[in-house]
């Protein structure tokens, strides 16, 4: 299953922690790390009195269910140092959303999927846009490059 996940990082230094995730993602048996986009650096999301942060989306091979890919995600966030995953908009060593995965929609309590803040962050949208452009929302049924277009 081809997935999408954001990473992002607002403490320390925030490039490697994006880069610790991705390399520890890699190692999962069950994840490809197919292509990672450029880093972006944006303003914090939210509460914009902390540190600026440094984004990335990575598309993966994904032979997980997103419950398990979430578990994944929650278990390297801690391993790398983040304490507060339940304060939101907080500062963070690294923060790893599942973005996509695949067309399908996922509604639980804990997780819904696509991220339902893609379609409201530029900055989410403006590497997707650049990465890739015509990746469909399973919602919206439009572009990436049309849901920046629209958002701008």
């Amino acid at each position: 299953m081809i997935c999408y996940f954001s990473l992002g990082s607002n403490l320390g230094d925030r490039l490697a922690y994006i880069n610790k995730a991705i390399d520890r993602l890699a190692e999962e048996p069950g994840i490809t790390i197919l292509r990672r986009s450029a880093v972006l650096d944006s303003k914090a999301y939210g509460r914009t009195d902390q540190p600026d942060f440094l984004n990335c989306i990575i598309e993966v091979d994904n032979n997980y269910d997103a419950e398990t890919t979430l578990e994944i995600c929650l278990k390297l966030e801690k391993e790398l140092g983040r304490s507060n995953r339940r304060e939101r908009w907080s500062s963070r060593e690294i923060d790893i959303d599942i973005l996509f995965y695949g067309n399908r929609i996922v509604t639980l309590p804990h997780l819904k999927i696509p991220h339902p803040g893609i379609i409201h962050r530029k900055y989410l949208l403006e590497i997707m846009r650049d990465f890739c452009p015509d990746l469909l929302h399973p919602l919206t049924q439009k572009t990436m490059k049309e849901l920046f277009g629209e958002l701008s």
